[in-house]
């Protein structure tokens, strides 16, 4: 579905009628979450991880993006966070800084840790930050912040099979994150 999104998106460009050069980025740093807890939606646990992401421009102030993050609290058995997302990127360049937003859509997952439930679903991030140009080939992502509104539909999964009532929910969860951006290519 993304696939098809940018191949319409890029259109001519992708024939080599339009935009020809592209900045391509590979971002990679750490980030902490802020997600409800499945079992009891009243309560809330902090995640530390990593999020993983890449971005193709398509003009000056249009990039695609897609995004992977993971994270834990308290362990390998403990509470895991997981969410794929992608979708487009509005930029603004301003001096050695970028200043970006994005709506984000795809996959989350928020699991309370081993003994207790987890639940999955279609996830969103809107939200946005900066990068601070250190040289041709690298940025300083100094903040990105997300809001990841989340539709989770269905029963708790834990290892004792399905637990609770069926509850449909939205999860408002956060996350914030930090870290280094490679640039390939020229300038769009």
């Amino acid at each position: 579905m993304v696939g098809l999104l940018l191949c319409a998106s890029f259109g001519q460009d992708l024939l080599g009628q339009g935009v020809e050069d592209r900045r391509v980025g590979l971002f990679a740093g750490y980030t902490f979450a802020d997600a409800q807890d499945p079992s009891d939606l009243n309560l809330r646990i902090g995640f530390s991880g990593g999020q993983m992401g890449f971005y193709v421009a398509q003009t000056r102030w249009l990039r695609w993006t897609g995004d992977f993050t993971a994270g834990g609290n308290s362990g390998i058995l403990g509470p895991t966070i997981l969410y794929g997302l992608a979708g487009p990127e509005f930029t603004k360049r301003t001096g050695r800084a970028t200043v970006f937003g994005h709506a984000l859509f795809g996959y989350g997952e928020v699991d309370g840790g081993r003994f207790s439930a987890d639940k999955s679903g279609f996830a969103m991030a809107f939200g946005g930050g900066v990068d601070v140009r250190l040289n041709n080939r690298f940025n300083l992502r100094v903040v990105q912040l997300d809001y990841l509104p989340s539709r989770f539909g269905g029963q708790a999964e834990s290892i004792f099979g399905l637990t609770g009532p069926v509850v449909t929910s939205w999860e408002n969860n956060l996350r914030v994150s930090v870290g280094i951006v490679l640039k390939f290519g020229n300038n769009p």
